[in-house]
């Protein structure tokens, strides 16, 4: 013990060494947060009047297209000009020039700048589990937490009235999305360092709770199973063709332009373009661990080609590349995409990286607990003698995007709400986290599991109509009544050992109260359940 003492003793404090700053009590904590709610109340984050600055708001989207792809610009303004929410969608650096002008309470964490309800979606994790998270990066750097908060209110207010809600439905999303965030941090708050730091939505153990509404459950189950085969062998399949006996990209101009093509429209060697994409993953190699370094390099690069992707993205340079692995049906498809200033940059502060790139991929790493595994950064010089930077990662990965209306009511305000409150505790000192609670509510409100939604307010149950299992049964149901709908069953039920194993993604055909056990007798009255038991049931 004395040794120890001696130790720390003699430790010599520095900025780089975090151990040996003294960590401030859950009081203090408590108490900065309650000074920095009477220093900027919840009050002021309402208030904001029109821009009164001469920078025109059109001007900061036309400044932008300067760095962009001239060909491209047309349809990025086509793009953005489809819908008031797909304008909302590729002007983000309209909203940070107005929330720059408004009042903050000066805790700061990674923001992820572009925090839209349509940046959220189903990915795989390196564990290959699907996850629900934020899914672009490109504008994340640090500052005040309140701005992504704002953006994705404001985004749901935008989508409901594009999708043709109420007003009163939009309204209750609204305040759902930011109560959902204000429990989420709450829940964070009494949760320790490493839970944090690993905390994140788990897609199958969310899907749980969309049960409890059989047309939304249904609706993004099909998309889960869409998000399991987005993945390189089917980028693969969708955006190459087979020539000579080798793959290479198919032509779809302008989202999709093969580098050969694409040369040859504007003048460029072929040979020089792909010398300098050779370089920019060279590179690349550099960012990743070595046992990334390891896989990749049992891959052979194969083609690349220009790829047109998002909205607000559309004018940066982006490519996509196609290795293969142990022959041509191991395909691994790698996007490369452009990193430029971040708007959170342009109106708070530098983020202190060397590199774009570096910036977004570093931001995702320390936000996210699930990146992907092959995410990394580059860079290449310019004729100008500057450099264009770049980051990496897999085009296709599991992912998947919920757009149905069903959806947008109740995971717009819960589960994004839920995903931005663990990717915002994530980033928050110890010192900062029950400080950013306490500007968020002065009393704490009841503590539910990050990623729930509150209480229905109705039940929804399965009708009491009598099933059986044989014909002469069934034809006694009365026909005005509807049979529930099917739904996959993945574990043993009373039908599987009545006639044996059945392969998965095959439905069963017992109504949910009678999976488990097969207890009750063909043509017994069915008891009456609620949805959420009759998921827990099988």
């Amino acid at each position: 013990m004395d040794e120890l003492e001696e130790v720390e003793k003699n430790a010599a404090p520095s900025s780089q060494a975090v151990l040996y700053r003294p960590a401030p009590t859950v009081e203090e904590r408590q108490a900065a947060g309650l000074a920095a709610r009477e220093a900027c109340p919840i009050e002021t984050l309402g208030a904001w009047e029109p821009r009164t600055s001469s920078e025109p708001a059109i001007g900061l989207i036309e400044q932008q297209s300067v760095t962009r792809d001239p060909s491209l610009v047309p349809l990025r303004y086509e793009r953005m000009g489809a819908s008031p929410f797909t304008f909302y969608r590729g002007s983000a650096v309209i909203m940070a020039a107005d929330l720059a002008t408004m009042p903050v309470t000066g805790i700061e964490v990674q923001c992820i700048g572009d925090a839209h309800v349509g940046n959220f979606g189903i990915f795989m994790s390196h564990t290959r589990h699907l996850v629900f998270d934020v899914n672009d990066f490109d504008e994340t750097a640090p500052g005040p937490w309140e701005w992504d908060v704002m953006r994705l209110v404001a985004s749901i207010e935008i989508c409901g009235r594009d999708r043709g809600f109420s007003k009163q439905d939009r309204k209750d999303a609204v305040r759902a999305c930011a109560k959902q965030y204000r429990r989420a941090m709450v829940h964070f708050a009494e949760k320790g360092e490493l839970d944090v730091w690993h905390a994140h939505l788990d897609v199958e153990r969310m899907l749980d709770e969309f049960e409890l509404d059989g047309k939304t459950g249904r609706t993004i189950r099909r998309v889960v199973e869409k998000a399991r085969e987005k993945d390189s062998a089917r980028a693969a399949d969708r955006l190459t063709v087979r020539d000579g006996g080798r793959l290479r990209f198919d032509t779809h101009p302008p989202e999709l332009v093969p580098l050969s093509e694409l040369s040859a429209e504007q003048g460029y060697d072929a040979a020089q373009l792909s010398h300098a994409l050779r370089g920019l993953l060279d590179a690349y190699f550099g960012s990743i661990p070595r046992d990334r370094r390891v896989l990749l390099g049992h891959y052979r690069l194969q083609d690349a080609a220009r790829k047109v992707v998002g909205v607000g993205s559309v004018g940066r340079r982006a490519w996509i590349a196609l290795l293969t692995g142990r022959d041509e049906d191991d395909p691994l498809v790698l996007q490369v995409k452009e990193a430029e200033e971040s708007v959170v940059e342009r109106y708070w502060r530098p983020s202190g990286f060397a590199s774009h790139g570096e910036r977004v991929v570093e931001g995702q790493r320390l936000v996210q607990s699930t990146s992907d595994f092959l995410l990394g950064w580059t860079s290449v010089p310019t004729a100008g003698g500057g450099t264009r930077d770049y980051y990496v990662r897999q085009l296709w990965n599991g992912k998947g995007s919920i757009t149905s209306p069903q959806w947008a009511r109740r995971a717009s305000r819960t589960s994004r709400s839920s995903a931005r409150g663990r990717s915002r505790t994530r980033t928050l000192a110890p010192a900062t986290r029950l400080p950013l609670l306490r500007t968020l509510t002065t009393a704490a409100p009841s503590r539910t599991p990050c990623g729930t939604s509150p209480a229905p307010t109705q039940t929804r149950t399965r009708p009491t109509t009598r099933y059986s299992l044989s014909e002469s049964d069934s034809a006694q149901t009365p026909s005005s009544r509807r049979a529930p709908p099917q739904r996959p069953c993945s574990r043993r039920c009373a039908r599987q050992r009545d006639n044996g194993p059945r392969t998965r993604g095959t439905r069963c055909t017992l109504p949910p109260w009678r999976r488990a056990r097969g207890s009750a007798r063909a043509g017994s009255p069915a008891p009456r359940r609620s949805w959420s038991q009759d998921r827990r049931t099988c």
